[in-house]
This record gives structure tokens, C-alpha cells and sequence, in this order.
């Protein structure tokens, strides 16, 4: 469980003061808290000073302020942390970042490495935040608020080498599995499997000591202790002159984790692919032309909105804006996934990250840097997919306590084969079994593999999942309504017997939702007549017509009775009715996220709707397979081992291998693609 963050004596921002009445009431407010003795209020500074008698959680103090009335002046930071290997580490990096002054809250996304860090602070304190992080075992930096140039340091886990290295030492050992007439020497095996467990095997050590200061436990523990026992028993065999070694299963064991481990780093790399792209599409630098008609190129971070931009033939455009002069065709496919670049004009709107065509434009920028369109995107999909489940927070638990719970159990293991048999060279191997059997990191990264790779399929084809909320209402959605201003109406057929023209597609779309046993209703303001032959010609049995825009949130609200309710609309107008939706799907175009949407469609394509009630599906459905398999794991596992019913090597690779399985199955939906 993660530490509450607390404090005994600080000095706390508040915002909203404006007079002694606000004084007084944030005082008693704060000394009802239990445990403070004294509050004093600065109105001048807008700042309280806390006097507690013992330690009092921040997040007390906090919602005590919000009963007030008010709010902490609060502080959002994003930091990567480069050197997690399983769930428990994440966990110790919460409750090591939850324990710094000033901290209310933190998060750590394993999958993705980063933290997210809420502070009670106008100026965060970097370098406690660093110094504690980095007594933990692991390396902080903060994330650049532009994100494009900053991208992750390569995963060391990534490096093959040392994977190379072990196979071809523990190769040799692994001889006896084809007869006892394949056994190496002891001196040989002994050659070969001490650099393996005291060079390639020395980050386990280190981790594991890394973990123990801080007083915790992690996945490299297990590792460390289980193959130190396998090895240090086949060194006294060597010395007393036993007759059976098992310098196979150490060196086994490093070599599998080792592999499981670079593989997992290669699928987390294909995972955070998505963000990585969108990121990438950000130029560092834009050509401007000056009042004097001179052109030069102007870094990114020193473009400013007004400024006249211009956009060469094939360039990739670094400023959202408009165009003054030229028409050409812009490609906005890495954003909103089109199949076709548009051809735009005087007037018309470009977006940072597409590609202008053959055409040269001059473009005044109205939104740079972190303003633009696609700063946005990036960090709406970096908050979706750094976002917790409340399954993960289950999975976090279980991991937080399932590395004690194995040494617990291999140590029961011990004493019991032990005693039972006064074998205890069997004893040993049978508890080394029960401690490499384990896999925290599977059942940690289940749920967040699955989400990173489902909402980043979904960006890379217009779906924008605003969090994880959204994704697991979308999932059993029983009605879509609809307003056809900008979802269906506008271009391509006439509508028979209305003067509206339909989309391409928007029949189509209103049958897949009814084939996945989605109820659709039209909500429209036209009159009767005019919504019910649009109504007709989409295929809409349900119409509810003459309903103006103030009016549509009580109708989404009654329409929840049925089941959980979506709201398509083009966000213009919408935002009441999205916010009453269960689910709120704004088609926004490619200028960015509706706010009051929890689903945003980039491209104006009815198409999509059913798209994105399907990949919301699918990551559900994976997720649930990946907490499954994970589960299962251990509860096949590790009774297996405690029984002696499995060897220490295949039990080493189950563990280094489990994490594969579930990244592999996540990687599995970017194979999705719309329309399926």
C-alpha cells in the first residue's frame, strides 16, 4: 500500500483569499483537522502556516481547504523513471515520492516509466524529489513541457549483449537435460557459471540491495536469493565431493530472466510507439517571414502566435494556424488518421504535425509549442495511458504484498520438505523453485500494457480516449444518440425526402452499432417532419425532434435509464449533453480535444463511432485476459513449486516468461484496425 503523505510543520499556498472572513474560515476549517494544534493565514502572501502535533496527511488538509471553499495552490509534474523492473518497484517509487515534503500525491506508471506528481507547491523542489528518487535505485528527470525532444533514454534492458553472453555460458550447462553422459566437469561448470551469477547477474544484487535500503522488496530479490541458493549449494557440492551440481539452474535462470527481461523492454518500446510518433512529428523549427519580407528559420521555442510562417512544398508544419496565402493539399493523416490529404486555401486552418503538400503557404500561427494542436493530443494520450484502472490498483496491491508472501512460502517450503524428508538438498531446491516462480512484473504490467497499446492504436486512427473512465464506460454502452448537425449532415448524398445531405458511410456506421446490439437515437432541433426522414434514411427507429441544444442534457439523463448512454455531437454546442452522457464522443476535427468529451473523433467520419466503441472493447477484453493469465500463473505455479512438483530452471523461465505473454498479448491489438 502507498504511504499517505504527510507533514508536521509547513507553509502551504492557498488560492482564492480576497478578504479576514476568507482568513477566518480557512483557520478553523484547518484546525478541526485532527491533530493540527495551530493554523495562521497570510492573506498578504495567500499562504497558511500548519503547526501539527504529529504527522498530518496533506490530503487532510487539502480537503479541508475545499470545504472551506477553496483550493491549494497545486503543482502537476511529470518525471521519467528510467530503471523500474517490476510492479514492486513502481510501488516503492510512490511511497518513496509520497514521503518528500510537499508531495499530495504521486503515481507510477511502470509500463510507460513515468510518475506523475502532485504538489502543494507554486515552485516544485526538483532536486529532493531527484535526491530521494535516486536513494531508492533509480534515476529521475522531469519532462519537458514541449515533449517532442524529449524523448525516453534506451532501456539497458534493451541491450543484447549481455543476454548473448549468458545463453552461450549457460548453454553448456544445460548439457545433463540430454543424459548424464553430456555432464561437464565440476571445475567447468564452475568456470562457466561463476561469471554468469557474479557479473551478468550483479544487477539483480544490486537492485535487490537497492530495494532492501529503502525497505522493500522486489521481483530481483526473488532472483537474487533463489539463484545465490542454487549456486552456493553447488559450490559445497563441489568442495564435499556431491555427486549431483546445479550450477545448471543458476545459470539457467539468469540467462531466461535475462532474455524475458530484453524482450519485454523491445515490447514496451513497441508499445509507447504511438506516443513516440506523435511526439517525433513536432519540427524543432519553422522558417518566418519578417516584416522586411526576409525570411529566416526561428526555433520552435522562440515562435510566438501572430507570427507569418512559411510552409515550403513537403515541409511538416510546426504551428497550428491560418492560411493567408496559397492553396495547396495538407496532409493531416498522423493526426486525425485520414486517408486523404484536403486541399486548403486562404482562410482555412492548418495543424502542428501534418504535412503540407507541393504547394508553398504562408500560415499565421495561432497556436505554438505547448498551444498547439498537437502538444494537446500528446498530452491527452500521455494521461490516458499513465492513468490507473481501478484493476490495476487491485493488481498493485496484490503486488505489494505477493514478494513477502513468496518468501514467506519458500521459506515454509524449506522447513517442510526439510523436516518431512531431512533431505535438504531437495529442501533448498524445491524453495529456490518457489522463489523464481513468482512474477510480479506480469500481474503489474496487465492492465497498463494493455492501455498503452489500445488507446495508442486508437490515436494513430483518430480515436483520442480521454482516460480510462471513458474507456470502461465506452465497453458496455447500450445507446448512442445522435446529433446529426456535423455528424451525419453536411456533404456527399442527399437524404431521400429531406432537404439534408448524409456523410458517406453513415448508414453503414448506424448498422454496426445495431449489430453490436446498440440502440441508436436521433436528437435533433429540426421539426418532426425534416429529423424523421434523416431519421428514416440512417436506419433510426427512435426520434426525439424540436429539441434545442439547452434542453438535450434532460434527455440524455432520462435515456440513461435504459443503460449506459453516448452522445455524439460535433462539440460546438454539445458540451451540456456530452458532460450528462455516460460517454461523451465530440467529432472535433483536427483542432484538437473537445474538453467536456470523454472520446474525440479527429476526423468528422460517423465511421468512427463504432470504432471506437470497438477497440474500447477489445482493451477491455485484453485486459481481462492479461489479469487472467496472470493470475493464473501464480496459482498453478507456485503450489507446483512448494510441492517439488516443478524444477528451479523451468521455474525460473515461467517467471521470465509470463511478462512476455501478457505484453505480447497487448502488443496484439496494434494489430486493430477500424472497420473490424
Amino acid at each position: 500500500m502507498s504511504a499517505t503523505p504527510a507533514i508536521a510543520d509547513c507553509s502551504l499556498p492557498i488560492e482564492g483569499l480576497n478578504g479576514d472572513a476568507c482568513v477566518a474560515r480557512v483557520q478553523r476549517a484547518l484546525a478541526a483537522v485532527p491533530g493540527v494544534r495551530q493554523a495562521d493565514v497570510n492573506l498578504a502572501a495567500e499562504a497558511v502556516h500548519v503547526q501539527a502535533e504529529g504527522a498530518v496527511s496533506l490530503k487532510a488538509l487539502r480537503a479541508a481547504v475545499q470545504r472551506a471553499g477553496y483550493r491549494l495552490s497545486e503543482q502537476q509534474l511529470r518525471l521519467r523513471i528510467e530503471g523500474l523492473s517490476c510492479a514492486a518497484c513502481g510501488a516503492r517509487v510512490e511511497r518513496v515520492l509520497q514521503r518528500q515534503p510537499g508531495v499530495i500525491s504521486a503515481g507510477v506508471n511502470v509500463a510507460t516509466g513515468m510518475a506523475d506528481v502532485v504538489l502543494a507547491a507554486r515552485d516544485p523542489e526538483l532536486a529532493g524529489l531527484e535526491q530521494a528518487v535516486a536513494r531508492a535505485g533509480f534515476q529521475v528527470r522531469p519532462v519537458e513541457e514541449e515533449g517532442a525532444a524529449d524523448m525516453p533514454r534506451p532501456d539497458p534492458a534493451a541491450n543484447g549483449a549481455p543476454v548473448l553472453a549468458a545463453l552461450l555460458l549457460a548453454a553448456p550447462l544445460a548439457l545433463p537435460l540430454l543424459g548424464p553422459a553430456w555432464t561437464l566437469p565440476g571445475w567447468l561448470q564452475l568456470l562457466l557459471a561463476t561469471p554468469l551469477q557474479l557479473l551478468l547477474g550483479a544487477r539483480f544484487y544490486r537492485s535487490a540491495w537497492q530495494a532492501l535500503r529503502t525497505r522493500g522488496v522486489n521481483t530481483d530479490l526473488l532472483v537474487a536469493l533463489g539463484t545465490s541458493a542454487a549456486y552456493g549449494l553447488s559450490v559445497w557440492l563441489l568442495a564435499t565431493g556431491g555427486a549431483r551440481l546445479h550450477f545448471g539452474a543458476s545459470a539457467g535462470v539468469i540467462a531466461l530472466v535475462l532474455l524475458g527481461r530484453w524482450l519485454e523492454a523491445r515490447a514496451k518500446q513497441r508499445a509507447g510507439a504511438t506516443l513516440r510518433a506523435l511526439r517525433a512529428l513536432q519540427p524543432a523549427s519553422a522558417r518566418v517571414r519578417r516584416e522586411d519580407g526576409r525570411e529566416a528559420d526561428v526555433p520552435l521555442a522562440r515562435l510566438r502566435g501572430g507570427d507569418l510562417v512559411v510552409l515550403r512544398p513537403g515541409e511538416r508544419i510546426a504551428v497550428d494556424g491560418d492560411i493567408v496565402e496559397g492553396r495547396g493539399e495538407v496532409d493531416d493523416s498522423p493526426l486525425t488518421g485520414a486517408r486523404r490529404p484536403g486541399l486548403r486555401g486562404p482562410g482555412e486552418r492548418v495543424s502542428a504535425g501534418a504535412v503540407n503538400g507541393a504547394s508553398r503557404l504562408l500560415v499565421r500561427a495561432t497556436g505554438v509549442g505547448a498551444d498547439s494542436t498537437l502538444a494537446r493530443l500528446v498530452r491527452r494520450l500521455e494521461a490516458a495511458q499513465a492513468a490507473k484502472a481501478p484493476a490495476q490498483r487491485v493488481a498493485d496491491r496484490a503486488c505489494a504484498w505477493l514478494v513477502p508472501g513468496v518468501l514467506a512460502l519458500a521459506l515454509l517450503t524449506l522447513l517442510g520438505w526439510g523436516a518431512a524428508t531431512h533431505d535438504w538438498q531437495r529442501a533448498v531446491l524445491h524453495a529456490v523453485a518457489v522463489l523464481l516462480v513468482a512474477s510480479p512484473c506480469a500481474l503489474g504490467l496487465a492492465v497498463p500494457a494493455a492501455l498503452l497499446a489500445g488507446t495508442g492504436v486508437a490515436a494513430r486512427h483518430g480515436i483520442l480516449i480521454r482516460d480510462i473512465q471513458a474507456l470502461e464506460l465506452a465497453q458496455s454502452l447500450s445507446v448512442v444518440a445522435f446529433d446529426p448537425a456535423g455528424t451525419f449532415a453536411e456533404d456527399c448524398a442527399e437524404a431521400p425526402g429531406g432537404g439534408d445531405r448524409l456523410k458517406e458511410g453513415a448508414v453503414q456506421a448506424v448498422r454496426r452499432l445495431h449489430a453490436m446490439d446498440i440502440d441508436t437515437v436521433l436528437l435533433s432541433g429540426d421539426a418532426a417532419a425534416r429529423a424523421g426522414a434523416v431519421a428514416r434514411a440512417l436506419g433510426i427507429a427512435e426520434v426525439r425532434a424540436g429539441v434545442p441544444p439547452q434542453d438535450r442534457a434532460a434527455i440524455v439523463a432520462g435515456l440513461r435509464a435504459r443503460g449506459r448512454v453516448a452522445l455524439v455531437g460535433d462539440g460546438l454546442d454539445d458540451a451540456p449533453a456530452l458532460a450528462a452522457a455516460d460517454v461523451g464522443i465530440a467529432m472535433a476535427g483536427a483542432d484538437g480535444a473537445v474538453p467536456a468529451a470523454g472520446i474525440t473523433l479527429l476526423r468528422r467520419d460517423p465511421a468512427l463511432v463504432a470504432d471506437a466503441i470497438a477497440i474500447a472493447r477489445r482493451t477491455g477484453a485484453t485486459l481481462r485476459q492479461n489479469l487472467g493469465w496472470a493470475g493464473a500463473h501464480h496459482l498453478a505455479g507456485l503450489p507446483l513449486a512448494a510441492f517439488g512438483l516443478l524444477d528451479p530452471v523451468l521455474a525460473g523461465a515461467a517467471m521470465a516468461f509470463s511478462s512476455v505473454v501478457v505484453l505480447g498479448n497487448a502488443l496484439a491489438l496494434q494489430r486493430w484496425r477500424p472497420g473490424r
